[in-house]
């Protein structure tokens, strides 16, 4: 019984997905956070020093041990191994798709709402396309195509429950997506992940046995580590806060500043045709000159 009982909580949590967010594991939410910091270095021209680095391989180590103590992996077999490999291929999809996202707004200066407003559409007669294939099928709930499978299965036992998680999560999506594309255009493609993060934990909140609570421990760790990778946390300690973003604009505004103050700013007024007002500024002070350049008097 506790091997089936695992075998089942496995495949609920590894092979179905959120209807809202992506439910990748934490495993597969590190390789997203490579792939985007990687995408970005070539896209968007981004940078990432020490503490990115430190911060993405403790979040990968925690979401390992994560993992391991939720026995997520467990019975590996063929499916799993697939459903995998077309997870992995998706977050290299994801992270090109959000960091593209925010090539078109960042140096192709389009609005945010245009750059949200076709993937949009597209999804929107996408799901139209497969809510006729779905209706049009003569099998309903015993086809061949799992998502066919999977919905009609909401309205199995209670059509109104089912309507009404249809309608919930309409809405959810329509709050959330122009949050998404919010994070994106005012921060980055990195800060996406703390959506993926929250939504598994808590998934994993609501399935977890009493022996697996001490998990939430490196929950808070790993959720820690993606704080510190996107400089929300800084450490001040072996130079790991030298380069963040912070730290950087305040030396370039600092070298500007200096830069000013050794810069030397002669202005001259011509006050009529006889006499010019100069300002000169290393000394502080304004001067008269005729046009012969004789000075008439000092302040």
């Amino acid at each position: 019984m506790e091997v089936l009982n695992s075998v089942l909580r496995r495949q609920i949590v590894t092979y179905t997905g959120s209807n809202l967010v992506p439910n990748h594991d934490f495993i597969i939410l590190s390789v997203e956070m490579v792939f985007i910091v990687l995408v970005s270095m070539c896209l968007l021209k981004y940078r990432y020093y020490r503490h990115h680095i430190i911060s993405m391989i403790f979040f990968l180590i925690f979401g390992i041990i994560s993992e391991i103590i939720l026995k997520t992996y467990e019975n590996m077999d063929w499916k799993l191994i697939l459903i995998i490999s077309m997870r992995i291929l998706g977050v290299l999809v994801n992270a090109t798709y959000y960091c593209y996202q925010k090539y078109m707004m960042e140096h192709l200066f389009l609005p945010y709402w245009n750059v949200a407003f076709v993937p949009g559409v597209v999804m929107f007669l996408l799901a139209c396309v497969f809510l006729i294939f779905c209706l049009s099928s003569s099998d309903k709930e015993k086809s061949n195509l799992s998502f066919i499978r999977i919905f009609y299965s909401f309205f199995k036992t209670d059509a109104g429950l089912g309507a009404g998680k249809v309608i919930l999560v309409f809405v959810l999506h329509t709050l959330m997506s122009p949050l998404a594309i919010l994070i994106l255009y005012h921060f980055g493609p990195n800060f996406v992940l703390t959506i993926f993060q929250f939504s598994r934990v808590v998934q994993n909140l609501t399935t977890i046995k009493v022996n697996q609570i001490y998990v939430i421990i490196f929950f808070i760790l790993q959720f820690i580590s993606l704080l510190i990778h996107l400089e929300i946390i800084e450490l001040n300690f072996c130079g790991l806060n030298k380069y963040t973003k912070r730290n950087i604009e305040i030396r370039g505004i600092d070298d500007l500043d200096l830069e000013r103050k050794d810069t030397i700013v002669d202005l001259k007024i011509g006050i009529d045709k006889d006499y010019d007002i100069e300002l000169k500024d290393e000394e502080k002070a304004i001067e008269m000159r005729d046009k012969e350049g004789a000075n008439e008097f000092v302040e």
